[in-house]
């Protein structure tokens, strides 16, 4: 670096200096054979020759010359790398494919440096010999311009190419009001661009279905310009379908997008209310009114004849309830999530059959629905579906308890019934009894006849006993006569064997002084003597 001076300025100047080398070794190459010195014959005549002149480079970088005397043949040396760029497998790439992108050079002498850039910001960067970028799953995110750049020690040289990513839109619904007439747009974006677009359908909140709607090949819809009364008929879901012949992820080919549109009207009275209600006289009744609107009503009123009564002054006249509604949409009935607003009325008298004006305001509007009501006994087909809820509760106990009766009467028919089972079983074992006591009553009467001797013969030896003891040796021995007699007829159902040791021992105990124990039962000891 050197500074002059120039008009009292000092200028800097670079100067690169570079060592000088002489280029060597100059020689012919053709095919894989070197020949060295200008007399040795590469060439045949009259046949097509292809020759290299090669040298080792000096510096700078030299010029080489293939000539005769006459003619110049060849002129080579080194240049700056001429580079291509391409795309594998095309340049039109389906999202989530893999894709390589390459870059070829040809440089004299070799590339020393290799960049690729995507929209100027650098994705590859090698010195080696490693000329591509290998991507999985391409998105969108990865298209784009990219640009390759290959430089050596002459210069620069690159190639660009436009890779495009191909995927079914993405889909959204932009909504705009223009004088009063709301316009729809099936904005799509995906690639290719070009879009088909399919009918629009309208749809409730529930989905059901309420009518197609043909918009123009752009993806604009335009809603007609209907009456302020039915222009809430335009709320619900609209639902735009376009393709654009590239399938999603899923494989779907037609992509959709939904928008509710909710139009701020006042509120209305929907085609589920009945004009005419009923009644019946000296009875509370409900007249029921079902509303719709978008925003809420805010003030709710009935009038009837000289008088007028609003929610907010009367709540306890008034019921409110969030409810499903009916009404009907462009001529197709829907369900709808409205309101069920409700007056209860005090106990009818006759002046109270007549016309009542329910009115409910938001800060659009006023809606209005007329209601007359009948007494009961003017319409016997008509069904009192309002009457309050005391006819309804005495009728419901009324039921309730005629349930209650014919449950009870039941019960007690099954119990009569398997109580009568059971008279008849019992009544069957007792015949069977009967005829068993009859046959031991006979067994009985023959064995009295025997023990009645027995009888005699033990009181006979007994006397003198009796007649010695005292008043309270006889009452004792008259207790253990009597538990003797007890015990003998206890014998109706010994067998013969027993009997007769039983007598045996009667007999002997007139002759026994020990043979009668005071203290001891009468019927322990003969149990004791069957037993022995």
């Amino acid at each position: 670096m050197c500074f002059v001076p120039n008009e009292n300025r000092v200028q800097n100047y670079s100067i690169h200096v570079q060592l000088t080398k002489v280029p060597s070794n100059i020689r012919w190459l053709s095919g894989v054979t070197n020949y060295k010195g200008s007399n040795d014959k590469i060439c045949i005549v009259q046949k097509t020759c292809n020759v290299t002149c090669i040298v080792d480079s000096g510096m700078p970088p030299e010029v080489l010359l293939i000539s005769d005397d006459k003619h110049l043949y060849a002129v080579g040396g080194p240049d700056q790398p001429v580079v291509s760029i391409i795309s594998l497998p095309s340049t039109d790439i389906t999202e989530g494919s893999n894709v390589s992108i390459v870059c070829k050079s040809d440089a004299n002498p070799k590339v020393l440096d290799l960049q690729l850039f995507k929209e100027g910001k650098s994705v590859l960067h090698t010195d080696s010999d490693h000329n591509s970028l290998d991507m999985k799953n391409f998105t969108r995110s990865h298209a784009g311009k990219y640009k390759c750049i290959c430089r050596n020690i002459i210069g620069t040289g690159g190639d660009e190419i436009q890779l495009n990513v191909l995927y079914a839109p993405d889909v959204k619904i932009i909504t705009n009001t223009s004088n009063g007439r709301v316009n729809l747009r099936c904005n799509a974006n995906g690639y290719p661009k070009i879009y088909r677009y399919l009918v629009w359908e309208h749809k409730t909140l529930f989905g059901e279905h309420i009518r197609y709607l043909k918009g123009d090949s752009f993806g604009n819809l335009y809603l007609s310009e209907n009456s302020s009364d039915i222009k809430y008929q335009d709320n619900g879901f609209y639902v735009c379908k376009v393709e654009n012949g590239i399938v999603n992820s899923i494989g779907n080919l037609v992509q959709m997008a939904t928008k509710q549109l909710n139009t701020y009207e006042p509120p209305v009275f929907v085609s589920d209310n009945k004009n005419v209600q009923y009644g019946s006289s000296l009875r509370s009744t409900r007249i029921v009114t079902y509303i719709y609107g978008h925003p809420k009503y805010h003030i709710v009123c009935c009038s009837s004849q000289n008088w007028t009564m609003c929610q907010d002054s009367h709540p306890y006249a008034f019921e409110e309830k969030v409810t499903l509604v009916r009404d009907t949409f462009h001529g197709v009935v829907v369900l709808l999530q409205g309101y069920q607003v409700s007056l209860q009325t005090a106990i009818l008298q006759p002046v109270d059959f007549t016309l009542y004006v329910f009115e409910v305001r938001n800060v659009l509007g006023t809606g209005k629905l007329i209601v007359q009501l009948k007494h009961l006994i003017e319409d016997r087909n008509a069904e009192c579906l309002n009457c309050f809820n005391t006819d309804k509760s005495q009728t419901t106990i009324y039921v309730s308890v005629l349930i209650m009766m014919i449950f009870i009467i039941l019960i007690i028919s099954v119990y009569q019934i398997i109580l009568v089972k059971r008279v008849k079983n019992q009544a069957n074992k007792n015949k069977d009894n009967v005829v068993k006591v009859e046959s031991q009553y006979e067994e009985i009467q023959m064995e009295e006849e025997g023990t009645n001797d027995v009888l005699r013969r033990r009181i006979e030896c007994l006397a003198p006993e009796l007649n010695e003891g005292s008043r309270s040796s006889d009452d004792h021995d008259d207790n253990n006569l009597d538990r003797r007699s007890a015990s003998v007829h206890s014998l109706d159902k010994r067998d013969e064997t027993q009997y007769r040791s039983y007598e045996k021992f009667q007999e002997e105990l007139c002759f026994s002084d020990h043979a009668y124990t005071e203290g001891r039962l009468s019927d322990t000891f003969v149990k004791d003597i069957m037993e022995g």
